[in-house]
């Protein structure tokens, strides 16, 4: 199944759209930037799909993010500006290639793209998704539109003080998602508040995800990992049980596909894109 995918430069759709797409005026930077973003230039737009796997986990999933908007016309109206950009703007352009993979999002793809391309180099991303940090640090370049790095100290230096020190690589960020939750993504909290001394401890053990099973709850962690890692455990065939996925976070096997196969499905329709 080894059969690597040479992608080298991959956008965030999401973050291109909303960059672009939610501000009247911004048409003559998207000329220039569509040009760049091409696939003429190496680039793949990976888009999110209008059906998720995790809303299908967790219906409350980024249930927030809508409920925001519903309570502000002007928060809605852009979200449909945005909508509208994508449907009618990105993906008819003929100079670019989008991709899009029923129930997953663009993070997953993301994710998939850098786990199954060779190692020669990392895959360029640009995008800002902190979920994509989460990724090994020779998996990934992560950038911003103005070429500015992208790196976990971003989000290191947005967590409580007494936290800070101990995050030092992307699963010490997934477990830092997975217990202290993600107001944006709807993903609950199952830190006490206050109280982080837990999490400083499950920093520093071995296999901290099989130990938060037992310290906050079984299924607890397993539907806040489900919601955070990337890539999602559906992107495998068959895949893997709630047991193995924290069984190869603890073991660093997850974003090496120790004994998981990528869905070929998936991959054959990248490597066609890709041509």
């Amino acid at each position: 199944m080894d059969r690597p995918i040479n992608i080298t430069n991959v956008v965030d759709g999401g973050y291109l759209s909303w960059t672009y797409g939610c501000r009247e005026g911004t048409q003559q930077e998207w000329e220039t930037a569509r040009s760049w973003y091409s696939y003429r230039n190496g680039h793949v737009i990976l888009l999110d799909h209008s059906f998720s796997y995790r809303q299908a986990l967790d219906e409350t999933y980024k249930s927030r993010r809508q409920e925001r908007r519903e309570a502000d016309p002007a928060k809605l109206e852009t979200r449909a500006r945005v909508h509208d950009f994508v449907q009618n703007t990105v993906k008819p352009d003929q100079i670019l290639r989008c991709f899009e993979w029923s129930g997953l999002e663009a993070d997953d793809l993301v994710a998939l793209a850098a786990m199954t391309r060779p190692r020669a180099a990392p895959l360029n991303v640009v995008g800002v998704d902190k979920d994509l940090l989460q990724l090994p640090i020779h998996f990934i370049k992560l950038r911003k539109i103005n070429d500015e790095r992208v790196t976990i100290d971003n989000y290191v230096r947005k967590l409580p003080n007494a936290i800070k020190p101990y995050v030092r690589r992307g699963r010490d960020l997934l477990l830092c998602l997975v217990l202290l939750g993600d107001k944006s993504d709807s993903v609950v909290r199952l830190l006490p508040p206050r109280d982080f001394k837990p999490l400083i401890e499950l920093l520093h053990e071995p296999r901290p995800f099989s130990l938060a099973c037992r310290w906050f709850g079984d299924f607890e962690v397993k539907r806040n990992t489900y919601l955070t890692v990337l890539p999602g455990p559906w992107v495998f065939q068959p895949p893997p049980s709630p047991d193995d996925v924290i069984r190869m976070l603890d073991d660093g096997s997850w974003w090496v596909r120790s004994d998981l196969w990528v869905d070929l499905g998936i991959l054959d329709a990248l490597h066609n894109l890709w041509g």
